[in-house]
């Protein structure tokens, strides 16, 4: 009798360390994908330096964003995810001295430090690599040129699991681009601040 009950003692402490394994930073551990509607708001300073003027141009837009992500906890409640992403479709084009300059796509890699609420609820903060490219059309001589800027993205975000594997999340980031020059002479600096809403599948 006395054996049976340690046996069942030894089963029932093995049970409960299993479920205390699972801590609520694990239901954010895995591979996730998700696809996402950005609200962007470039601005463009553009720089001659040969004259030595400054000016300045925005264009607001939405686009598509999907992105793919691995999941790692870290203690009870810490989480850090790193993906890519990459937008879907072309931006508006912006008018700049009679030239027109179009985003033609943005992609990138990224970083993501959360704490994990609950097991259904995530905050976290975000750096991110990022890739733009853009077309210079127009002028006098007909310029027709293709534009890369690299630079550095900082936000945070909010995701809320639904269930089976679903979930919704939102962000908010400022991107900072390194000047770009062109075939005229000019320097282009990029900036944009994007607002995501989506949803995610975490497999």
């Amino acid at each position: 009798m006395k054996t049976i009950s340690i046996a069942a003692f030894s089963v029932a402490a093995l049970a409960s360390s299993g479920i205390c394994a699972q801590t609520v930073a694990s239901a954010y551990e895995g591979l996730s994908v998700a696809i996402n509607v950005n609200s962007s708001n470039v601005t463009v300073q553009v720089t001659d330096p040969v004259g030595g003027t400054q000016s300045s141009v925005s264009t607001a837009d939405q686009n598509i964003v999907v992105q793919i992500a691995k999941g790692q906890a870290f203690g009870s409640n810490g989480v850090v995810n790193f993906g890519a992403w990459a937008t879907l479709g072309d931006m508006k084009s912006a008018s700049v001295g009679g030239l027109q300059l179009k985003a033609t796509g943005s992609y990138g890699i990224y970083g993501e430090l959360g704490y994990a609420i609950d097991r259904r609820s995530l905050a976290y903060a975000k750096l991110s690599y990022n890739q733009l490219t853009a077309d210079l059309t127009g002028g006098g001589p007909g310029i027709d040129q293709a534009l890369s800027a690299t630079g550095f993205g900082y936000g945070g975000g909010y995701r809320h699991a639904l269930g089976n594997g679903v979930y919704l999340q939102g962000e908010l980031m400022q991107v900072n681009y390194a000047e770009a020059d062109t075939a005229i002479g000019l320097r282009f600096k990029p900036s944009n601040t994007v607002g995501m809403v989506g949803v995610g599948y975490k497999f």
